[in-house]
């Protein structure tokens, strides 16, 4: 090719780039940015916000609560302390606990507790860290009139109540048989005191993949021998896997093997969050994480859970500092690279600490800035309250088989269609692309408006939403690897 043929290669291909902008430009109109809903704001809905590690110092309620309600979270979830509130003498300090939960509840957001951790102070009754054994003997006896206390004092103010954090991961201490007596025990205390509360049999590390789902399906069907059905309403799972999607199928496999238990137990996702950065530590480690990919999992853990009609948490408002020498001391934690970092800091939080320091001497929980996620956060929760739902009635699918597509009604009939690129992790494949989406049993009211949730923009759009034999179609569609909303405008708040 001579030089002038390749300039007027160049200068066609200018050209075609300069038309495609300009048919996007006419399709789509940037009209405003989605406007944030406070918490008190929002009736209800099933997104809950991690709190954790308070109990243990390793994040600070002070330095994050200011943005706890305009995060438009209806939930958030607590650790509850046992070590920190009963130092071995039986009586209780929640002087710490008090005001945090009164403070949620003056909020809008609804706290639930998370009962677990050892503690120390007592003969068998474990440690304070996430590898404890589980409270035997003495510490068990401890432990449930510690339970006993605890809901007694926040009946009324915490209805949901999980029996352990993720037993699962422990299962080199104590077996599923084990645990299921044990929380049996808790559950029957919770009852008597609180004969209403939604109690979840632990929040499982588990995503319910056949070898993992062994110890929660072993654990749930001994439980319900134990306490008979009823006894509990949930169960718990905490779901971490590099692309948000990945553990549907588990899922799908593991609902109904938990209602042939227990006709009247639930799933729900009770943990699950992604790093900014790459760290030696904590689940999904050892990846390269950006905030944007973070967001990105964010936005795709929330939404595939929605459709899916899961309740869900994410994990966490804050970044955590945890201990580094406890860490480097969990069972679970046996490889030489963990045990010889120096970071245990976890960075799933949608906020931004000022320093981390393993040791504690020179640390500093100050929020420094929301990152990426939290606003992506924001964009979710502003739009998808109790009253938007799954539309299971519709079927909808894109040109290209990598984009997940999901319908979703309001009571008052208004509606909204996400699409994204669910095939590969957040962030490796981020291009955008056009693709043709063709739907039944669903149709918008007027002429709709197209929101990225990930960047807040809502756009006007122009002949992009027809008809064809009875079927709802959306032509060229902009999707990526983060979710996009085409959705009626009164469910859009705009600042």
């Amino acid at each position: 090719m001579n030089i002038k043929a390749g300039m007027l290669l160049a200068l066609a291909m200018t050209i075609s780039h300069a038309a495609d902008a300009q048919t996007a430009e006419q399709k789509l109109t940037l009209i405003g940015e989605l406007a944030p809903k406070d918490a008190k704001d929002i009736a209800d809905s099933t997104f809950s916000i991690g709190t954790e590690t308070i109990d243990r110092d390793f994040s600070r309620y002070d330095a994050f609560k200011a943005y706890l309600a305009p995060l438009g979270a209806k939930h958030a979830r607590l650790q509850s302390g046992w070590a920190r509130t009963d130092k071995g003498s039986g009586r209780y300090d929640f002087k710490w606990l008090d005001p945090i939960v009164d403070d949620m509840n003056a909020k809008g957001v609804r706290p639930w507790i998370s009962l677990g951790y050892g503690n120390p102070a007592y003969e068998g009754g474990g440690s304070a860290q996430r590898d404890t054994d589980l409270p035997k003997g003495v510490g068990r006896a401890a432990w449930l009139n510690y339970v006993r206390a605890i809901v007694t004092r926040y009946r009324g103010k915490v209805d949901y109540w999980e029996l352990w954090n993720e037993p699962d991961l422990i299962a080199y201490k104590f077996t599923a048989d084990e645990f299921a007596a044990f929380a049996a025990e808790t559950a029957k205390v919770v009852r008597a005191v609180q004969p209403d509360a939604t109690i979840s049999i632990a929040g499982f590390a588990g995503s319910g993949s056949r070898k993992e789902g062994d110890f929660v399906r072993q654990a749930t069907r001994k439980f319900v021998e134990l306490g008979g059905r009823g006894l509990a309403n949930v169960v718990g799972i905490h779901i971490y896997n590099a692309r948000p999607e990945g553990a549907n199928a588990a899922m799908d496999a593991l609902i109904p093997d938990v209602r042939a238990i227990d006709p009247g137990l639930t799933l729900r996702q009770g943990e699950s969050g992604a790093p900014s950065i790459n760290a030696p530590f904590f689940a999904l480690s050892n990846m390269w994480w950006t905030e944007e990919a973070q967001a990105k999992w964010v936005l795709r853990r929330m939404l595939n859970d929605v459709s899916r009609g899961m309740w869900t948490s994410v994990f966490t408002i804050t970044d955590l500092h945890y201990s580094t020498q406890a860490e480097q001391q969990a069972g679970f934690n046996s490889s030489a690279a963990r045990k010889a970092s120096a970071m245990a800091f976890n960075t799933k939080g949608l906020l931004e600490t000022r320093r981390y320091d393993g040791t504690g001497k020179n640390d500093d929980k100050t929020v420094v800035r929301p990152k990426q996620g939290y606003r992506a956060m924001q964009a979710v929760t502003s739009i998808f309250d109790a009253r938007l739902k799954p539309a299971t009635d519709a079927v909808c699918a894109a040109s290209n088989p990598a984009i997940t597509v999901a319908p979703f009604r309001r009571d008052d009939g208004q509606v909204a269609i996400a699409a994204w690129r669910s095939t590969d992790r957040p962030g490796e494949k981020p291009l955008h692309e056009d693709v043709d989406v063709r739907c039944t049993g669903i149709t918008f009211t007027g002429e709709p408006v197209y929101a990225d949730l990930l960047t807040n923009m809502v756009y006007r759009t122009k002949d992009m939403v027809g008809a064809d034999s009875g079927a709802l179609t959306i032509k060229g569609l902009p999707v990526y690897d983060a979710p996009v909303l085409i959705s009626d405008t009164a469910l859009i708040d705009m600042w």
